[in-house]
């Protein structure tokens, strides 16, 4: 028997939802930044990050001026500025590009104005200093794009496996949940809706758990005086209105008409912000769980008059 075809809430355990669980880390993996699950190129571009592209260039421009000072012309500024810039944007991004070109190319007007007068130019000047303008910005716009692009590759990548991971692991519990002797719902906190109901959940409540999160169930009573649950009192709800665990036991009417008593424990499950994000509820019907007890029980009386621990009593 396979889970009935409700989804399962983005919370904890998140092996147990069919939707491919964002709740990754691909900075671990990867290197890229998991804050907003996207590459580093979406985020805008921080004091460290334009301290980071300011830095290729403002080493080059020191290169050159101490070249300078030692009487050693340099006939490839532009070239070694555009490198700076290149690296700037590998290293950055795109935002950290045009920022290394915007301070390379105000190094080019202050370099290349006249000396008399700062920022005027001959028609030479201007137009090395204009080439040098579009040269810049274009590395740095074609090497951003191109590390986004190779983010973006290298992100859905890790999606990919990691989403992979994450259906083998729900697959397995969804196994051994279903190989339990007792029955287990997950329900949703906000909407209670049951989100899951194992193989032994069903065999005891029927095929329609899922009409317990919305209507309440006429079938279900109160073990004391016999009143039918409303919805607000159905454990999966108020151990979430409570924020702590519930046990009860209830009388349930099967299919058949026949009354059986359940004996539950229904538990919070809360998310990263301390409030409830679904709530779990494990049952078993009261006969079978007094004839678990009985054989726990005659087990360790069996054990008990052992003749090995005779012997260790007697010693």
């Amino acid at each position: 028997m396979s889970l009935f075809d409700c989804s399962f809430p983005a919370i904890v355990p998140p092996v147990l939802s069919r939707r491919k669980a964002p709740c990754f880390n691909p900075r671990l993996l990867l290197g890229l930044d998991a804050d907003r699950l996207g590459p580093t190129a979406n985020r805008p571009l921080s004091l460290w990050q334009a301290i980071g592209a300011a830095t290729p260039v403002a080493v080059v421009v020191l290169v050159l001026e101490l070249l300078q000072l030692f009487g050693i012309s340099v006939h490839s500024l532009g070239l070694a500025l555009v490198a700076a810039i290149v690296f700037a944007g590998f290293s950055n991004g795109l935002l950290g590009g045009l920022c290394a070109s915007t301070i390379a190319t105000i190094y080019e007007l202050i370099v290349f104005s006249e000396r008399s007068h700062l920022f005027t130019y001959t028609l030479q000047n201007g137009i090395h200093i204009s080439v040098f303008c579009i040269a810049g910005f274009t590395a740095a716009l074609l090497v951003g794009i191109l590390r986004r692009r190779m983010e973006m590759a290298t992100y859905k990548l890790a999606h990919h496996q990691a989403a992979e991971v994450l259906e083998v692991e729900r697959t397995s519990l969804e196994s051994v949940l279903h190989q339990l002797r007792m029955g287990v719902l997950m329900s949703d906190a906000d909407s209670g809706e049951i989100t899951f109901a194992n193989d032994q959940a069903r065999a005891i409540l029927g095929g329609g758990v899922g009409r317990l999160h919305s209507i309440g169930y006429p079938r279900m009573f109160h073990a004391e005086c016999g009143r039918s649950y409303s919805p607000d009192e159905w454990p999966l709800r108020r151990c979430v209105h409570i924020g702590k665990a519930v046990e009860e036991e209830f009388l349930y009417e099967r299919d058949d008409g026949q009354l059986v008593v359940i004996g539950a424990r229904a538990c919070p499950i809360f998310g990263h912000n301390g409030h409830a994000v679904a709530a779990v509820m494990s049952f078993n019907t009261v006969a079978e769980t007094t004839r678990i007890e009985r054989r726990l029980a005659a087990a360790a009386a069996k054990m008990e008059s052992s003749p090995e621990n005779i012997l260790h009593r007697i010693a």
